[in-house]
């Protein structure tokens, strides 16, 4: 599920409150891992920020898993952000659960 606009994120998790279902914990790395730039860049995060979100996730995983809830990682809509969680996401996927590019559904070959 992809939600692109804060405004519907936080109707979603409005409705999941309202409804006192708790299927979905929501969390965000967003200002808890910073980049600090060299120059004018802006990232992908350190290995240091790897490691510790790779923690971070495995633990908010298991703790999802305990309550039977699904572990949804959002973050904001600037693009520096968006790139920085999706590359941590995707280091997350490689080291962690050893998922190969060449085993994922999507061609990434032209």
């Amino acid at each position: 599920m992809s939600i692109r606009e804060e405004r519907k994120l936080v109707e979603v998790v409005d409705s999941e409150r309202q409804s006192g279902s708790k299927s979905r914990t929501f969390f965000t790395i967003d200002n808890k891992l910073v980049y600090l730039p060299f120059c004018s860049d802006f990232g992908p995060l350190h290995i240091g920020c790897v490691y510790k979100f790779n923690v971070a996730l495995s633990q908010k995983i298991e703790d999802c898993k305990k309550m039977g809830q699904a572990c949804v990682l959002y973050t904001s809509d600037e693009p520096r952000q968006r790139t920085n969680s999706a590359t941590l996401l995707g280091c997350f996927l490689v080291l962690h659960l050893v998922i190969l590019a060449a085993s994922c559904p999507v061609s990434h070959h032209n």
